[in-house]
């Protein structure tokens, strides 16, 4: 499942970091950097605000990068709770809770659909 993590300073920028969560853990694919004039884009919940954060460099594979460099991501993220076990956790609320009340949801609606 795909999530985003916002992390700020403030008077020097934000950063948009995407991550996946998967059965093996946590996986961080790029992080975009916003400079300060650019940060209030990073939270903005609109069509338009995902369409410029669209058009914006999204940084490099973290994959890509030197070991250190992504060992460093994983400190920074683990200190603030950003780790295999949340997760895990997510995984577990998605599978457990979320995708069954959703697919109830679209057999419901589906069925209505197609039997009028």
């Amino acid at each position: 499942y795909q999530r985003r993590v916002h992390g700020e300073r403030k008077g020097i920028g934000s950063m948009e970091i995407s991550c996946t969560t998967t059965n093996d853990g946590l996986e961080v694919e790029t992080i975009a950097i916003y400079d300060e004039k650019d940060r209030k884009l990073v939270k903005e919940e609109t069509a338009e605000a995902d369409y410029q954060r669209d058009l914006r460099y999204q940084g490099p594979k973290v994959s890509d990068l030197e070991a250190s460099i992504q060992d460093g991501i994983s400190d920074y993220l683990t200190e603030r709770g950003i780790d295999d076990v949340l997760s895990g956790f997510i995984q577990s609320y998605v599978k457990d809770y979320k995708e069954p009340e959703e697919y109830g949801r679209w057999l419901k609606i589906f069925h209505k659909i197609v039997s009028e």
